[in-house]
Order: structure tokens, then sequence, then C-alpha cells
């Protein structure tokens, strides 16, 4: 287990990318070793939260250039109050 997470302090983009690292199939058991018995459903939980929060933005895209799409997903990490929670203005974003 990583040191970091004996005082709880997970981060967002690090869980994010194990956790997507090998999709559309399941890196349990790499997530699992990696963040250890005690963090590991706190991490799992944490990214759960944040693919939500992703998939729950519904921009029309059939409206939207190639690069009205990369500046609506960059307008995202600037951090303004949308709505958006501050760990998917964090980086995160790029994980996903």
């Amino acid at each position: 287990m990583n040191s970091n997470f004996l005082n709880h302090e997970i981060n967002a983009s690090e869980a994010l990318t194990l956790y997507l690292k090998h999709y559309p199939r399941k890196n349990d058991i790499e997530f699992d070793a990696f963040y250890g018995a005690q963090s590991a459903s706190t991490a799992r939980a944490l990214v759960r939260g944040l693919l939500d929060e992703a998939m729950s933005l519904r921009p029309d895209w059939s409206h939207m250039t190639l690069n009205d799409a990369g500046d609506f997903v960059e307008e995202l990490s600037i951090p303004v109050d949308r709505g958006v929670s501050g760990d998917l203005r964090s980086g995160v974003l790029t994980a996903v």
C-alpha cells in the first residue's frame, strides 16, 4: 500500500487514472493493491462520484465543432462555480 493513503489523502486524478487503466475491463485487483484494504473503498467511492458527475454533464455535441467541444471541456477546468466539483476542475478531466 502506498504510504500516502494512511492519512486518507487520495489524489483524485491518480485514482481515476488507475481505476480506468484497463477500461472497459476492470482494474480492481491493481486498484485494491495500490490503495490497500482500508483506503480502496474510499478511493473507489471518490472515483465513482467523479465519473457520475462527469457523465451527468450533457452538452449538445451535435452543434459543436471539435474546437467548440475542446473549449467546453477546457472551460470546465476553470475554477468558477458552475456546480462542478473542485475535483473535476483539478486535472481529473485530463484523466477522463
